[in-house]
């Protein structure tokens, strides 16, 4: 109710405010151009008029950079001065301008001229004897009151046949003449006139009003009845709710809210410059209102359809480089399969290899793109687009080193995935190689990520390079005293090496004499395998079968050492 209320009062303020403006009260509109100049005294009168008609006659020097710019508009008045454009008022042609002034062109001039002329027709107390003619050095001049209205050029005299002074008296009386008669239609009837259409508008609004708050009642009630039980429900994923019924309810009632505002406001503000635009006098604040929401939708919808050959261009290249971006995955996967041979290019380089060039080409591609995105030519873009670099800059130097470092050793080709390497301290299977980090498997089933940068600054042993043609040789140590022959030692060896699973019978097993030492003699056991994914359990098995072999042949290992010392104590070998 109280809404209403409001709503009635605000429209009973429109419709006096606009009684009020058209008899006369509101504050006459003051012309916008520049080139006004009051006169102070009739001493430096003369002076004066001459700066004023310098000040729409003569045009500034040009510079050197403008003398193109300048040629094009002179040809551009030409032919706009090949017409006659009318100077009308409320529909009331006053006379006809041909030739330009200045740096106005002929259309610009005559719309110059009307605005001043409206500026006479709104004033309450014009007189018509206050529209005097001066004669200038270069022109006659028509003012009101030490405003400038019109300047009169030799030019506009040839137009009407007539001499300068002639001419200057015609345009005089035309604009009184007009003036008069306009103000003369200008009468009560006029007004009752304006008022009943403003009353129509009045009514017709406030049927739009009640229109919009019926709607809004409607759609309330359908809200809290149908539309609650079958179409309102929460969100719900599974066993979790993310939104309640009554809180979806309640979104969608201050939606609707929200709605209702909206509309209420929106016609409320295309009320205002109808009912201003319906007197004379506030037509100017109508073209303000209408101004502030036509504007902006223009600008955006000549925005959009100026930005179109862009967005075509863009899209232009995007494809392209879309379908470029297919065709070299396409050979790619033909290089990793081995489907396509290239010569001195290995099969494990063409995934990296295509990563790199796509990177490429979308970087390419952006930075043709840039300058058609809009917004591309603003500083605010641009100091974003700095910022960011910055950002990335300083942030990223670690990530940049791992990344040229990940690039060397996909072409250097150290290892491959599914190969068992051992990098500095850390031994295992290869399970990702990217191009910042590469992640291995340990036997202990422990997954240690590894940065690039580390691993080209390091030393990195492969043990599948060389496993599948001839294998790769495992060796285990023992240290045997010198009162057993070598002979005995090395053939203990090498039967313990016959025994174990998976070590290659060729080439065959050969034993080292690595040191002679102060108490014992140091043997190497040399085994060669081509499964290094299972070296730690291949070792096991040797050691296994080393020490059953020794304690068969009643042979001591002496690691730790013993003395040789023998005073009737027993040996070390297990009984059994």
């Amino acid at each position: 109710m109280k809404s209403k209320l409001l709503i009635y009062k605000v429209f009973i303020l429109i419709f006096v405010f606009g009684l009020l403006s058209n008899l006369g009260f509101t504050q006459n509109l003051q012309d916008t151009t520049q080139t006004e100049i009051r006169v102070d005294s009739a001493e430096n009168e003369p002076e004066i008029k001459k700066e004023l008609v310098k000040a729409e006659i003569e045009q500034p020097k040009p510079s050197p950079y403008d003398a193109l710019k300048q040629g094009l508009k002179k040809s551009l008045k030409k032919t706009i001065d090949l017409q006659k454009i009318p100077v009308t008022l409320q529909k009331d042609t006053f006379f006809f301008l041909s030739n330009s002034m200045g740096p106005y062109t002929t259309e610009e001039r005559a719309e110059l001229l009307e605005r001043r002329l409206k500026s006479l027709f709104i004033l309450d107390d014009f007189d018509e004897d206050s529209l005097l003619l001066f004669q200038t050095e270069n022109a006659y001049i028509i003012e009101y009151k030490g405003k400038l209205i019109m300047t009169i050029l030799p030019q506009d005299a040839e137009l009407i046949n007539k001499s300068n002074e002639e001419a200057g008296l015609f345009y005089k009386d035309a604009i009184a003449s007009h003036l008069k008669s306009l103000k003369s239609k200008f009468n009560l009837i006029d007004i009752l006139l304006k008022v009943a259409m403003l009353l129509l508008v009045i009514v017709i609004f406030y049927f739009i009003f009640r229109f919009i708050n019926k709607g809004y009642k409607w759609l309330e009630t359908k809200i809290n009845t149908d539309w609650k039980d079958n179409y309102i429900k929460g969100f719900k994923y599974k066993n979790i709710e993310f939104v309640t019924d009554q809180t979806a309810l309640t979104v969608t009632q201050f939606i609707a809210k929200g709605i209702r505002l909206l509309i209420i406001l929106l016609a409320f503000y295309i009320s205002l410059p109808t009912i201003f635009s319906i007197f004379p006098s506030t037509e100017g604040i109508a073209k303000t209102l209408f101004g502030l929401i036509l504007d902006p939708f223009k600008s955006i919808i000549f925005g959009f359809i100026n930005y179109i050959p862009s967005a075509v261009t863009i899209g232009v290249i995007v494809v392209v480089t879309r379908y470029l971006i297919r065709f070299l995955k396409f050979l790619s996967l033909q290089v990793e399969r081995e489907e396509l041979q290239l010569p001195g290019f290995y099969p494990d380089w063409a995934k990296p290899t295509f990563n790199i060039i796509r990177f490429l080409i979308y970087a390419f591609m952006f930075v043709i793109i840039f300058p058609y995105l809009p917004g591309s030519n603003s500083p605010v873009f641009q100091g974003v687009s700095v910022f960011l670099g910055l950002l990335i800059s300083l942030g990223s130097t670690s990530a940049i080193s791992n990344l040229v470092a990940g690039m060397v050793i996909t072409y250097m080709r150290p290892f491959k995935i599914g190969d068992r390497v051992k990098i500095g301290p850390v031994e295992g299977k290869v399970l990702e190689k990217s191009m910042l980090v590469t992640r291995v498997k340990t036997i202990l089933n422990e997954e240690i990520t590894l940065p690039n940068a580390s691993i080209l600054s390091g030393h990195t042993i492969n043990y599948s390079s060389f496993s599948k043609d001839d294998g790769v040789i495992i060796n285990v140590a023992v240290t045997i005293g010198y009162d057993v022959k070598w002979e005995q030692t090395e053939q203990l060896l090498l039967n313990a090496a016959e025994k174990t699973d998976l070590v290659l019978k060729t080439p065959k097993p050969f034993v080292l004499k690595t040191s002679l030492d102060d108490f014992y003699i140091s043997y190497q056991l040399n085994c060669n395998i081509n499964t290094p994914e299972f070296t730690g359990k291949i070792k096991s098995d040797l050691h296994m079968h080393i020490l059953n072999e020794f304690n068969l042949a009643g042979v001591e290992i002496l690691s730790p050492h013993y003395r040789a010392n023998r005073d009737g104590s027993d040996i070390t070998i297990p009984n059994n």
